[in-house]
Formats: C-alpha cells, structure tokens, sequence
C-alpha cells in the first residue's frame, strides 16, 4: 500500500484501510439523495470487525477548470451528503493549456466534522502554479496542506495510532507529479 511504502503508518495500520480506485458512491442525505459519485481516488477505512464503510474517509477529484460556475459544490456535495464521514475533500483543478503553452493547477483541500449537516471547517487553497511556464514552478513555496491520523481513519485510528499525528502534502512532490502528469501526449492529460 502507499502509506506503509512511504513509512507513513506501519502495515498494521495499511491493513485498517485501503486505498480504492475510481468506482460510483451513493448513498447521500439531504439534499444530495440520490446523487452519485465516482472520485478519482480515496482512503476507505475498516471498522474494527473489518467490514468496509460505504463513504470513504478521504476522496480525491480533479477536473479542468472552467469559466462556467460548478452546478454543485463538490465539496459541500462529499461533507454534507455524506453526514461528516467523508472527512477531508482534495480538488486538483487543472487549466488547460492556453496558446503559449502556459497553464495552471489549483489544490483545494476541505476538511470538515462528522454529524448531520456537515460543512466545511477548515479550506486551504494552494496554487501550485497559474498561467506561467509550467516548469520551473515559481519561487515561493505555499504552504503544505496536512491531513490527520484520525481524519485518515475517520475516528478508527488502530491501536498505537495517535488520532493528532499530522500527515503532510508536500507541495513541492505534488508540482512534480502534476509535471510527469502534464508533459504526456494532450489525449492523455484528462482529468477524471
């Protein structure tokens, strides 16, 4: 798994969770009822008896920006229809390239606390670059956005876990997969 890989946690605690490709999501409250998501990625925790929930603890979506306004706030979508169990929301929007081959990348990260109608708590916005040559990325250096253990586990940390621990989102390691991401033939590039 990608967390014990890069000694995040131990794999014990890889074995408490599992990361899940793309596959459709329903089941929101609310205003959302009847709706039905497919995230890029997420983290999908185990109750202690093993059994898979059916909201994932982190979703991750990228898109194409767009001039035109979002129909439904994805994020509000996730915290809300999901009554708090999705945690923490990862927006990756991508500019498509403009005719001098410039373009930008936006990561928004929403986290939010569990129970009946849900919000946002705390949103962090970071360019990690905009309408400038892609690569180099600029000079300054956002600050890193962080996930927690028990946002992670949504409140299931396993034993020996520390639900404060901090996991970081090097922004700089991020630039760099969006310019691997980025440099692949156009047919390629689409955002899920």
């Amino acid at each position: 798994m990608v967390l014990s890989a890069h000694g995040l946690i131990s794999y014990e605690g890889a074995n408490s969770i599992r990361p899940c490709p793309p596959q459709g999501i329903w089941g929101f409250c609310g205003n959302y009822a009847g709706s039905v998501k497919e995230p890029a990625y997420s983290f999908h925790p185990r109750d202690p008896d093993r059994k898979p929930k059916r909201f994932r603890s982190i979703v991750l979506e990228s898109s194409w920006t767009s001039t035109e306004p979002e129909p439904v706030d994805v994020s509000r979508l996730w915290h809300e229809g999901s009554e708090g169990r999705v945690r923490v929301v990862i927006l990756v929007k991508l500019d498509k390239p403009n005719a001098q081959n410039q373009s930008g990348a936006t990561l928004k990260i929403s986290h939010c606390t569990p129970g009946a109608g849900a919000t946002a708590t705390a949103t962090q916005i970071v360019y990690l670059f905009y309408f400038t040559e892609v690569f180099p990325a600029p000079g300054s250096v956002p600050e890193d956005p962080t996930i927690t253990m028990e946002e992670l586990f949504r409140g299931l940390c396993p034993p020996g876990y520390n639900p404060a621990t901090v996991l970081t989102l090097r922004v700089d390691q991020l630039r760099r997969e969006i310019e691997m991401f980025s440099i692949r033939p156009i047919s390629a590039n689409l955002p899920a």
